[in-house]
This record gives structure tokens, C-alpha cells and sequence, in this order.
């Protein structure tokens, strides 16, 4: 076999992964969306702060669950390490380019601001 064809399955996989890792990213995001409608933000700020947040928990519960699945399947259980686990930076490195993502590119919502007097009504 040739080194292209070895690379199919690991981009097959990739792309399934990544496939589930967007789903679960654009859910976050419409939980944020529905709780904008809820409990509206304060400031187009704290509108993206809410947005990323929200989106990178989901992300996070997702790829944590996954993580976990992988470390039982491979039998890696071990409590005598000293040193912190390669697992835990991974999440930690998901977990951040997730919320700065999605963070800078938080969409716009129809009201951001929330008015004094009238409590949220335009």
C-alpha cells in the first residue's frame, strides 16, 4: 500500500470527529441563543462572553465524555503518575481554542442592550 492510502482512515475519522465536535458546537450555540431570548445580555461583551461560553461547555462535556471513553478502552488507568496527564491538556487546548472561536465569532443578536425602564422591551 501506498502512504496516501494509509492516510484514509485517520482523515475518515478526523473528519467524523470533527463532523460531531461542530454539531455539539452549533447546539451550545443555540442553547445560547434561546437563553439570550430568556435572559437578555447586558452588553454586546457580555453577549459574546455568554455565546462562547455556552458553546465551549458543550464542546468540553462532549470531547470529556469521548476523552474518558478512549482512556477506559485503551486500559491507560493509573493513579501512580506523578506528572499531569497528556489527556488533560488536550481537553484544556480544546476547551480554549473552542471558547476563543467562538467567542470573535459570536453572531450578532437582534437585541444586545437591555433597556432600564421597560425591562428588556424594545
Amino acid at each position: 500500500m501506498s502512504s496516501w492510502a494509509l492516510l484514509l482512515f485517520p482523515a475518515f475519522c478526523g473528519a467524523v470527529v470533527g463532523l460531531l465536535v461542530g454539531v455539539v458546537a452549533v447546539g451550545g450555540g443555540r442553547y445560547a441563543l434561546w437563553s439570550n431570548r430568556v435572559w437578555p445580555a447586558r452588553s454586546h461583551q457580555t453577549w459574546r462572553h455568554r455565546f462562547a461560553v455556552c458553546t465551549a461547555a458543550a464542546v468540553t462535556l462532549v470531547t470529556a465524555l469521548a476523552l474518558c471513553w478512549l482512556f477506559v478502552a485503551a486500559g491507560d488507568i493509573s493513579t501512580d503518575e506523578d506528572g499531569f496527564s497528556p489527556w488533560w491538556i488536550a481537553l484544556a487546548a480544546i476547551t480554549a481554542s473552542s471558547y476563543l472561536f467562538s467567542y470573535h465569532l459570536a453572531p450578532a443578536p437582534d437585541r444586545t442592550v437591555r433597556t432600564q425602564d421597560r425591562l428588556g422591551e424594545v
